[in-house]
């Protein structure tokens, strides 16, 4: 995987303050296919202040990006680092998308709020089985990636697995455990997350 180099520089793109959005650094490590379409001659861009919702999922977005940036950084498991790339590549695209046309945002985001309803109508069964994978901790990665196949373009589910590949990192090379307070509020709000999204 080579949508981004090794050595990377995690950074926010979006100052939220002045609804402004680096363009430029935003689209560092996609590729020429990845941002076809899109006008990158300006540098920065400012949006209009009408554009709440728009400004609102740019600040979401560019800290989940950040966050999942962070995660690559320290992460070792090629498999799990390749899929972060992926999902950050995503998100940077959909940052483009919404920065260039603030109209659109919500037509942008559609795709997320019907999948996000749709989980809502899950059974009991699934809520079930879910959780108690979530209780043991060699299946919580299984945990989440059922959350992610019923809510695929979730964007808390994506910190989910951001948080999960940092914590496990951590655990596997002796830094943290199981038991600590970190990792149980881990689990806790992943528990939260599900009462309030599968009921």
């Amino acid at each position: 995987m080579a949508i981004f180099r090794k050595k990377m520089t995690c950074k926010k793109f979006f100052t939220y303050k002045t609804n402004t959005i680096d363009i430029s650094g935003l689209t560092t490590g996609l590729n020429k296919g990845q941002v076809a379409g899109f006008d990158l001659k300006v540098g920065q861009f400012q949006l209009k202040p009408e554009y709440v919702k728009a400004t609102d999922k740019l600040k979401e977005l560019d800290m989940m990006q950040y966050s999942i940036c962070q995660t690559i950084k320290n992460i070792s498991d090629n498999s799990k680092r390749d899929d972060l790339l992926i999902q950050l590549a995503d998100i940077k695209m959909q940052m483009l998308k919404i920065a260039q046309q603030p109209e659109k945002a919500n037509e942008i985001t559609q795709d997320t709020d019907k999948v996000t309803k749709t989980g809502t109508e899950q059974t009991e069964t699934d809520i079930s089985q879910i959780k108690n994978l979530l209780l043991k901790n060699n299946s919580v990665e299984k945990a989440l990636k059922i959350l992610q196949i019923k809510m695929p373009n979730d964007n808390t589910i994506i910190m989910f697995l951001s948080e999960y590949n940092h914590l496990t990192n951590d655990i596997q090379i002796g830094i943290n455990s199981y038991s600590s307070t970190e990792w149980r509020s881990f689990i806790n709000r992943i528990m939260l997350f599900i009462d309030s999204k599968l009921k």
